[in-house]
């Protein structure tokens, strides 16, 4: 058979790469359900169907649906982002979930990985968006600009 090396072309290279799992599309889903402002009982329902899916899956049978049925939309949505948590970990997806709720503990987690310190380069909420690549800046002819802080 044929080692990577003997490919010249990154982009033919014959591995099956998950980029994405199927959990990761059902929570996200859920997620973004609970997460429309006010959330009707039939988007709730689908929210804690996609949940369970998830829970089942791994052999998880509580809490059961009539009991999720019970939380108000911000514990729903609190355990949806807790399963994430659960489901996903050590799939260096955490950081991307931190940053995309804008949740205080990002800066925690940053401070823990060793990407900003405290002394050398302090916080600013800047950092909670990337930059965009100067190349795209400039394609763009001035319409588009640089994220502030960078």
């Amino acid at each position: 058979g044929k080692e990577i090396s003997d490919y010249n072309r990154y982009d033919i290279i014959p591995l099956n790469w998950p980029l994405f799992r199927f959990s990761d599309v059902l929570l996200t889903r859920s997620e973004a359900l609970m997460s429309e402002g006010s959330v009707g009982a039939a988007a709730k329902d689908e929210a804690i169907d996609l949940l369970l899916r998830v829970r089942s899956r791994a052999g998880l049978t509580l809490p059961s649906k009539a009991d999720y049925q019970l939380y108000n939309n911000d514990e729903l949505l609190r355990n949806i982002r807790n399963e994430r948590r659960l489901e996903l970990g050590m799939e260096a997806w955490r950081l991307f979930d931190l940053r995309r709720w804008g949740v205080d503990s990002l800066k925690n987690a940053l401070i823990r990985v060793g990407k900003i310190n405290n002394t050398t380069r302090p916080w600013d909420d800047d950092y909670m968006l990337y930059p965009i690549p100067q190349s795209e800046i400039e394609l763009s002819k001035g319409i588009v600009k640089q994220t502030p802080g960078y």
